[in-house]
């Protein structure tokens, strides 16, 4: 990859994880397209502080589980960029329900988003970056929940297992391009998203099982997404990098 500044995409970056993403590239001076499903408001705002921080942002309104969304992205893309030389797909849901309250569609909607998402934006963007010849880098955003379990995330674990599974196939199948596939796999993460489900004394109770005795914030996710994307991580592709406080080695 050129160590001139990137050109990026980021998927569902309007707030959160895809946020801070957004903007740790646009302090290398990136290009960031900046994906978001409806929420142009949100978007707006990172798209002032992708410029502030010195990048070069493009508002993109789309739904990643529709294909007609993620073609009209790529067109996007490809019109104010050239292409794209990193992709991070973040994009994604996560409805706290009790198993057996899941429905068909509620299993169907997240599984769409958090997988169908992150199978479409790969194939269209992938396949840009194959035909360009000039590698490349795609980084998923998993979760902790692929690896350990959630009680009341059955289909996020599922979608988010699924993700980690479909990002080592991918490496293999873009290697010999040059592209390296990776994901990251936060854990307890200060978002929106989170919100600890509103349970009195969820985040202090985490606090003491998390070994650095914090929770995380998303420019903690955010800086391992951007040194992936660097020329330092050129020979690392097909792994899952866990950023959760060492959580997941707490014996308990």
């Amino acid at each position: 990859m050129s160590l001139e500044p990137q050109r990026v995409l980021v998927t569902g970056a309007s707030r959160g994880i895809g946020q801070a993403c957004a903007v740790a590239f646009a302090r290398d001076g990136a290009s960031v397209a900046i994906n978001h499903p409806g929420d142009d408001a949100a978007a707006r705002e990172t798209e002032r502080l992708v410029r502030e921080a010195g990048g070069r942002p493009l508002v993109l309104s789309g739904d990643v589980s529709r294909s007609e969304d993620v073609d009209a992205m790529l067109v996007e893309v490809k019109a104010a960029f050239g292409g794209v030389d990193v992709v991070v797909l973040n994009a994604g849901i996560c409805p706290w329900q009790d198993f057996w309250d899941i429905s068909r569609d509620d299993w169907d909607h997240v599984l769409a988003v958090n997988l169908t998402g992150q199978f479409l934006i790969a194939q269209a963007f992938g396949r840009e970056m194959v035909d360009a010849g000039t590698g490349g880098r795609i980084i998923s955003v998993a979760s902790l929940n692929a690896h350990v379990a959630g009680a009341r995330q059955a289909h996020y674990a599922a979608s988010k297992g699924g993700v980690v599974a479909f990002i080592k196939t991918l490496a293999v199948i873009l290697g010999p391009h040059r592209i390296t596939c990776n994901s990251v796999s936060p854990g307890p993460i200060a978002t929106q998203i989170n919100q600890y489900q509103g349970i009195p004394g969820k985040q202090d109770y985490l606090e003491q099982q998390i070994p650095v005795r914090r929770i995380g914030q998303p420019a903690d996710v955010a800086e391992v997404v951007r040194s992936i994307a660097g020329p330092g991580w050129s020979f690392v592709t097909g792994a899952d990098v866990v950023v959760d406080g060492g959580i997941i080695v707490n014996p308990l």
